[in-house]
C-alpha cells in the first residue's frame, strides 16, 4: 500500500477525533461504556483524567498509530545555549606550576622523554655525556692520590723521629720536615674535600654514570622541552625539560577584535581538540584589560582543571566559548530540540506525551526565548516532560490550529477505530 495513503488517512482519523473531542457525545441516550477498547488505553485514563490541563488540546493516539507516525520523544532539559564563538590557541604553563630541571655541567645531551610525556618522580629525563665531568673527577683521583702521598711521608717522618727520640737522640731538622710533611697534608685533605663537596652539590638528584650523568624528575608532571638531536652540546645552567603541573596549564589564545567585543567577563567556555573533545571542565574566560592595536587582538585566558591526561603545555586547541553570561537569571528556560517546536505564524507549541499514559499526548503553547545550533529554549514546560520530536510536524496536521482551539476535553479511541470525547 502506498505509504502517503497511509500516512493521509492517519492523519485525516487524528483530526477527525480530536474535532470530535469539542463536543460530548453518547450512544443511544447512553453514555460511552460496555465497548471493546484498546488494552493500552484502559487503566491509566481514569487516573490522568484528574490531573491533566484541559485547556491544552490532547488526544489518545493508539501504539499502531504511533509506529507509524514513528514518534520519538526526549526529556526537556533545565539550561540555556547562545551563539558558539570558536578561539584557536595553545597551553602554556602558568606560574608557579613549573619545576626548571637544567644542566649543572657542560656536556652532550641526550633526551630520554617526549614533548607532553607524563612522568612520575625519579623518571630519567636526560643523560649528560660531560667531558668537564670527567675533568671533575679526574681532579679528584688526583687530590686523593696527592692525599695518600702526603699522609705517606708523613707517617714515615714520624715513624723516624720516633725512633730517634726512643734512642735518646734529638734531630731538629727531622722535626721540621715533619711539621712541614704534615701541613702538606693538611692543605692535601682540604682540597680533596672542597673537591669532593662541590662535585656533590653540583650533581644533586642525578645519577652519576662512567662518562656523565643522568638528571631525573624531582617531581610527578608533564614533560616539556625541545625535541633534540642525540648529543646535542648544552652548556652549565640551560634548561632542556622543564616539568609542568598538568592542573596548572593556562590556555591562552588572541582574538581579533571583532570577535572579541562579543565576548564579555561572566561568559563561560571550556577547551577542545579538533575532533571537539573537551579537554577542561567549564570556566569562566578572562580577558586580557586592553587590546593590541598593532596586531588587532586581544588576549583571552582560561584556567581550569585539565579532563584529558594528553594535554601538554604548547599543545594547541581550541576555546569555545558560549555567549550566555552565566550570572543571568534563566529561570523557568528549558532547552529542547529545535525540530520539536511547531511554529503557527506568530505562536509555537510543542507536543507532550504524558508519563503515565504514553498515548495520550498535548499540544502545549510555549514561549520561543532563543534558538541556536538545533536546541530551542522555551517557557511553557518543565524539566523531565517528554517532548515529541520525530513525528511532530505529522502531529501538527493533526492537531486543531492553535488560533483556533477553544477549551478541549479529552477523548480516546475504540479497538473499532471510533474516536470518542470523555474518559472512562
Amino acid at each position: 500500500m502506498n505509504p502517503l495513503l497511509i500516512l493521509s488517512t492517519l492523519l485525516f482519523l487524528l483530526a477527525s477525533g480530536i474535532a470530535r473531542a469539542q463536543e460530548p457525545h453518547s450512544h443511544g441516550g447512553q453514555p460511552c461504556q460496555g465497548h471493546a477498547h484498546d488494552e493500552d488505553d484502559d487503566d491509566a485514563e481514569e487516573e490522568d483524567a484528574a490531573d491533566h490541563d484541559h485547556d491544552d488540546p490532547e488526544a489518545i493516539i493508539p501504539d499502531h498509530a504511533l509506529r507509524l507516525l514513528g514518534v520519538t520523544t526526549v526529556e526537556a532539559q533545565a539550561g540555556i545555549i547562545g551563539e558558539e564563538i570558536r578561539i584557536s590557541g595553545s597551553f602554556q604553563p602558568s606560574t608557579g606550576g613549573v619545576t626548571v630541571c637544567g644542566v649543572p655541567v657542560t656536556g652532550f645531551i641526550t633526551l630520554h622523554v617526549k614533548p607532553g610525556q607524563p612522568v612520575k618522580t625519579g623518571d630519567p629525563l636526560f643523560s649528560v655525556a660531560s667531558p668537564e665531568l670527567i675533568e671533575r673527577r679526574q681532579a679528584i683521583a688526583e687530590a686523593r692520590a696527592a692525599l695518600a702521598q702526603a699522609e705517606t711521608f708523613a707517617h714515615a717522618l714520624a715513624d723516624r723521629l720516633q725512633a730517634l727520640q726512643t734512642a735518646g737522640g734529638r734531630n731538629a731538622e727531622l722535626t721540621q720536615q715533619l711539621a712541614e710533611r704534615n701541613s702538606e697534608r693538611d692543605t692535601a685533605r682540604q682540597r680533596l674535600a672542597t673537591l669532593e663537596r662541590a662535585f656533590a652539590d653540583l650533581l644533586s638528584g642525578t645519577h652519576i654514570t662512567e662518562t656523565g650523568y643522568t638528571v631525573t624528575a624531582p617531581r610527578p608532571g608533564i614533560a616539556d622541552c625541545l625535541p633534540l638531536p642525540a648529543r646535542t652540546w648544552n652548556e652549565t645552567g640551560s634548561a632542556p625539560v622543564r616539568i609542568v603541573d598538568p592542573q596548572a596549564l593556562l590556555f591562552q589564545a588572541e582574538a581579533p577584535l571583532a570577535e572579541s567585543l562579543r565576548l564579555r567577563a561572566g561568559m563561560t567556555g571550556r577547551v577542545e581538540n579538533a575532533q571537539r573533545k573537551p579537554l577542561t571542565e567549564m570556566a569562566e574566560i578572562t580577558l586580557a584589560p586592553i587590546g593590541d592595536p598593532q596586531r588587532r587582538t586581544r588576549g583571552i585566558y582560561l584556567q581550569a582543571p585539565v579532563t584529558d591526561d594528553q594535554t601538554f603545555p604548547g599543545m594547541p586547541a581550541t576555546l569555545a566559548v558560549n555567549t550566555c553570561r552565566s550570572d543571568h537569571d534563566h529561570r523557568g528556560q528549558v532547552v529542547i530540540p529545535a525540530a520539536s517546536v511547531a511554529r503557527e505564524g506568530l505562536t509555537a507549541r510543542v507536543f507532550l506525551r504524558d508519563s503515565a499514559n504514553p498515548n495520550r499526548f498535548t499540544a502545549r503553547p510555549v514561549i520561543l526565548i532563543e534558538e541556536s545550533n538545533g536546541l530551542a529554549v522555551v517557557e511553557g514546560i518543565h524539566p523531565g516532560e517528554a517532548i515529541v520530536v520525530h513525528g511532530a510536524y505529522e502531529l501538527k496536521q493533526a492537531f486543531p490550529a492553535a488560533a483556533a482551539s477553544e477549551k478541549k476535553v479529552p477523548g480516546h479511541f475504540h479497538a473499532d477505530g471510533q474516536f470518542h470525547t470523555g474518559t472512562h
